[in-house]
């Protein structure tokens, strides 16, 4: 292909300089409200230990609107082949084979590959008039030409942003995985710290009535031994049950206890059995 003049380095870094600066500048000024919006109350409640699926489901909310906001990134040369970059370095992007002003699709194909911008700095550095989205879409970028054809392609220009989101939606997408995965391993962690705590709670409010308790849970299971003092008077199972089935359901819903109650009466160990839900 011959170029209508020597396109420099300088020209072209400070076009990518502007348009990653600008793009990334008014692309931020209609995120940062909507992210503001939707995790707002963990930016008005500092010192709380936010609930992990209310954290990562608020940032899985956000991965749409900026499917949509970013895209716009990947559309900055839809319009006459020129970003504002180009417009400020009096540069524009040509159809490699038609030497005409790059379709917006084409405009859109070329930028995709800016999520590898360090790697296309350096390839302006060897190749000013083309990068790696530039051979991969098959255009070039040269000075602005006047005389090109001007008209603006708005369907073309509409189908590239489509385009755009979907690929923000697929680079994303990784993350939405990585995401259910911590928030997986979070709940674990939070789960099992609750339940160390709660198994302490129910040991100090029992441990005022029995001499000893002993407990052993399994998923929705709980296996609850009680060892009344022999100077604690038993009137009856479902007295016994009336103080610890309180205590049970407040710190461990949904699940299935088995509760003996083994005391000493008349010299002889006796144990009683109840079994309740928590539910």
């Amino acid at each position: 292909m011959d170029y209508n003049r020597k396109v420099g380095f300088g020209e072209r870094f400070v076009s990518m300089i502007i348009d990653h600066i600008s793009m990334t500048f008014l692309l931020g000024m209609i995120a940062v409200p909507i992210q503001m919006s939707v995790m707002s109350d963990f930016f008005t409640s500092p010192g709380t230990n936010p609930d992990p699926d209310q954290l990562f489901g608020s940032i899985k909310t956000l991965m749409i609107p900026y499917c949509f906001i970013y895209a716009l990134y990947f559309c900055k040369d839809a319009f006459k082949g020129r970003s504002l970059g180009k417009l400020a370095t009096n540069l524009q992007v040509y159809d490699n084979k038609t030497d005409e002003i790059a379709s917006p699709i084409k405009c859109f194909v070329r930028n995709i590959s800016i999520i590898i911008w360090p790697v296309e700095v350096i390839m302006v550095m060897i190749n000013p008039h083309r990068r790696i989205g530039d051979y991969i879409s098959g255009t070039y970028v040269d000075i602005y030409d006047k005389k090109a054809n001007t008209k603006v392609d708005f369907p073309k220009i509409g189908i590239s942003y489509v385009l755009s989101v979907l690929v923000m939606g697929i680079c994303m997408s990784p993350l939405v995985f990585w995401l259910d995965f911590i928030g997986s391993i979070a709940n674990d962690q939070q789960a099992y710290v609750d339940t160390v705590v709660n198994e302490k709670v129910v040991y100090d409010e029992l441990s005022y009535y029995f001499d000893s308790l002993e407990m052993n849970m399994n998923d929705q299971y709980i296996q609850l031994k009680v060892y009344a003092s022999p100077n604690v008077y038993l009137n009856s199972i479902n007295e016994v049950r009336g103080l610890v089935e309180p205590i049970m359901k407040e710190k461990f819903p949904y699940h299935k206890v088995d509760l003996d109650i083994i005391y000493t009466e008349n010299g002889t160990q006796e144990e009683l059995n109840i079994d309740f839900y928590t539910n």
